[in-house]
């Protein structure tokens, strides 16, 4: 409401460039781990996930806390 945001859409040629960089990034992920046999890369994936997952916590937690300091500072 106060003009600091707007919505923003991909043009078609956008939304190309996207699929095709997408599309580049997961080809040469292929590439590293091709010789690799599944069961390594499902274990990668696996930690990969508890990497997120601890991101996530991590953020939150720090997120409160700086709730937490403004709260405290405003008394």
């Amino acid at each position: 409401g106060d003009g600091r945001s707007c919505l923003v859409s991909l043009t078609g040629e956008g939304e190309r460039e996207l699929y095709r960089l997408r599309q580049f990034g997961l080809d040469r992920f292929a590439s590293f781990v091709a010789d690799w046999d599944a069961a390594e890369v499902q274990e990668l994936t696996r930690l990969l996930e508890k990497l997120e997952v601890s991101k996530a916590a991590v953020a939150e937690q720090e997120q409160a806390l700086v709730a937490d300091r403004r709260w405290r500072h405003r008394k």
